[in-house]
């Protein structure tokens, strides 16, 4: 295409020019279909859909089998209505190259090939007489999981080192795969991960569903989406966090209870299938899977700072598509490889997500900026537990929409300095990732230096709005083994192969889940 380079980022007479009609596109083809905070789904086109289904009854027809309604309903009557929240709007997203291509680069199969159809998560089946038994039940295994995960990470840590000799070996070296073409790997690689228009499209069915419900039994009520189904970084078949906010005093955890335990029971009475209570959790909830959509949903009860949470990753979503695109492939990998597992002392999803903007952020020049140390223009004070969290940072990034021009790097070659970085270059001993800051803090004034009970600080990752929250504590001397040793494998892997992907997103397969006839 004249006057574009080949990775679509365009050039023309030595002046940065805006995309084509056709890179548009070919970018609109990869932002695909999600849901917004209010439950709505939003298109590649920038419109709404509207999430009315014949097949969700109106309100009269499920309101009189609700039993226990009045229950929940005399301990907010007197309670004021809620403003409404923000909401995450979608601009369209920059491209980061032209390739169309849909070739048979994925035959080879095994999971790091995108899936060609949409799965649902489901959830344990009960009934509303075994809630608590499942709560039993739930702490049982939990226990037992805990019990044995140094087991498992001491065998894992030995299994996976045999395979990663001379870990503290040389950081350099360059991408040997030729960037472009590795680069249209992982826009097909992206384009396979995205949930498509009909998947979002249920889910928004789902929560528009639950919004009926939910506002016959509490005039005050208000859903919020939060997590990877609103944040732009959720793939195919993930499930809906949903967070109802009812004037609730945040620390008066026995009405929390008292509101998930009425949905239990409102959920069942409406046809809801797989319904599982679990009020006695860390922070009460209750899942369950819609059998008119087939999506599995989550819910618990005025989880505000996670909702401006999500608002804040969606927003750095949309000021560089290279985001995105590197998160998705960091994400498929770590699923691939078996370290996105915190209770197996793993990594969650959202701290790869930082540590992908993180490293944006660090580019020189930069691909993105530092949202929170810019002039706030979103800014809440919100109550969570004892502490009150501050909320703010710059949300009008349609000003930023150029920010990275100056960046020229390729997804695939910022998925290997992502790589190179956290295998040889990241300072654990005393360094602690902050995207709050767009820098670095040190372990010792974070106070990050010792363990404190179960929290142990070996990768630290600092949370953008609850700072005294290190998601990387769950990590122990076992997994971290295992965790660098992954990141050694997969930038030794992208420096010296010419073919990196099907080895790069190989799945991993620990010692107790290889055939015993296997050598």
């Amino acid at each position: 295409m004249d006057g574009w380079d080949d990775d679509g980022r365009g050039e023309s007479e030595g002046t940065r020019d805006r995309p084509t009609a056709a890179s548009q596109e070919l970018w609109r083809s990869l932002e695909g279909w999600r849901l917004e905070p209010n439950g709505r789904a939003v298109g590649t086109d920038g419109t709404w859909n509207t999430p009315v289904d014949a097949t969700v009854p109106p309100t009269p027809d499920f309101a009189p089998k609700v039993q226990n309604r009045e229950r929940a309903m005399a301990a907010f009557a007197s309670v004021p209505d809620q403003p409404e929240t923000n909401t995450c709007d979608r601009t369209a997203g920059r491209h980061t190259h032209t390739s169309t291509s849909t070739s048979t680069m994925w035959s080879g199969g095994g999971l790091w090939a995108p899936p060609t159809t949409t799965t649902t998560t489901t959830t344990t089946t009960t009934n509303s007489s075994s809630n608590n038994n499942n709560n039993k039940q739930g702490s049982a295994s939990a226990k037992k999981e805990r019990e044995g995960k140094g087991n498992a990470n001491q065998r894992e840590r030995g299994h996976r080192q045999t395979h990663e000799r001379g870990r503290r070996g040389t950081g350099d070296g360059q991408l040997r795969a030729e960037p472009v073409r590795l680069t249209q790997q992982l826009h097909e690689l992206v384009r396979g991960l995205l949930p498509t228009k009909e998947e979002t499209e249920r889910k928004a069915r789902t929560v528009y569903f639950l919004q009926m419900m939910v506002g016959n039994a509490w005039k005050q009520a208000k859903i919020d989406i939060f997590g990877s189904a609103a944040n732009s970084f959720g793939v195919r078949g993930s499930d809906i966090d949903i967070s109802v906010d009812l004037p609730i005093e945040e620390d008066d955890r026995d009405a929390k209870v008292k509101v998930i335990e009425t949905l239990g029971d409102m959920l069942q009475q409406v046809g809801m299938e797989k319904v599982v209570v679990l009020a006695h959790a860390r922070v009460p909830l209750v899942k369950y899977v819609d059998p008119r959509t087939g999506c599995a949903s989550d819910i618990c009860i005025n989880n505000r700072v996670a909702v401006a949470n999500t608002k804040m990753l969606c927003d750095y979503a949309r000021i560089d598509s290279r985001l995105r695109q590197l998160a998705f492939a960091v994400k498929h990998w770590a699923r691939a490889r078996k370290v996105n597992e915190t209770y197996r002392g793993t990594l969650s999803s959202y701290a790869y997500v930082l540590m992908c903007i993180h490293l944006l952020q660090r580019r020189n020049p930069p691909v993105l900026p530092c949202l929170q140390g810019m002039r706030p223009t979103f800014s809440k004070l919100l109550q969570k537990g004892q502490d009150i969290v501050k909320c703010e940072y710059f949300d009008e990034v349609d000003k930023l929409a150029r920010f990275g021009d100056n960046n020229r790097e390729s997804v695939a070659e910022l998925l290997f300095s992502f790589f190179e970085y956290w295998a040889w270059r990241h300072d654990y001993a005393h360094s602690v990732v902050s995207i709050r800051t767009g820098g670095f803090l040190s372990k010792a004034e974070k106070g990050w230096t010792k363990r404190i009970g179960n929290e142990r600080h070996l990768i630290c990752i600092e949370d953008p709005f609850e700072t005294g929250h290190d998601l990387g504590r769950v990590v122990d001397r076992n997994s971290i083994s295992a965790l660098r040793d992954e990141f050694v494998r997969a930038a030794k892997i992208l420096r010296d192969e010419e073919d990196p992907l099907p080895k790069l997103f190989e799945p991993y397969v620990r010692p107790d889940e290889q055939d015993p006839g296997e050598g």
